[in-house]
């Protein structure tokens, strides 16, 4: 390779080292906060205070094409709050609905025992760590996030479990 262009790749490598951020894939892990603000800021607004106030660039397209795709862009929260809220509910024997929708409901069964299950001490050990990682992450993940987001996630997720009951229904 010609030493001037290794220079010069190497120097671009550097350069990137150097940017704080770009958009790719902070709007996706952004989005629910994205998606709250526009709410009452342009996607020129959001843009702007994004690189004044955190260095961090995404562009005002970036931002309106991804709040036209909503789904597209809650859709990995939903995968990581699922797991989750699924786990907190069958240790309490309630629905997935009730922990997603009902903050009340979720915190009175907070404070009460758990059902852990386990062939083990260890395996009910790690369970109950397992639960309480769960708890927690609907407490100040889900529960932290803007209602009008949780509506979205909350559809989407009740649209995966559709999709995998007519899946199983087709399978037999």
């Amino acid at each position: 390779m010609d030493p001037e262009i290794a220079a010069i790749g190497d120097s671009l490598v550097e350069a990137s080292r150097e940017e704080n951020t770009s958009a790719r894939g902070l709007v996706t892990e952004l989005f629910p906060f994205i998606f709250t603000a526009a709410r009452r800021m342009s996607a020129r607004s959001i843009s702007r205070f994004l690189k004044q106030a955190h260095n961090v660039r995404i562009s005002a397209v970036t931002i309106s094409r991804a709040l036209k795709e909503p789904e597209k862009h809650l859709e990995p929260l939903a995968e990581e709050v699922e797991p989750q809220a699924r786990l907190f509910a069958s240790c309490h024997g309630e629905d997935l609905e009730t922990i997603l929708e009902n903050q009340q409901a979720f915190e009175i069964l907070s404070n009460q025992t758990p059902t852990i299950a386990g062939n083990s001490r260890d395996e009910q050990l790690a369970m109950h760590y397992d639960y309480r990682g769960a708890e927690a992450f609907i407490r100040a993940k889900w529960y932290g996030l803007d209602s009008e987001v949780r509506s979205v996630v909350s559809t989407i997720i009740a649209g995966n479990n559709e999709g995998e009951v007519q899946n199983a229904e087709e399978q037999k």
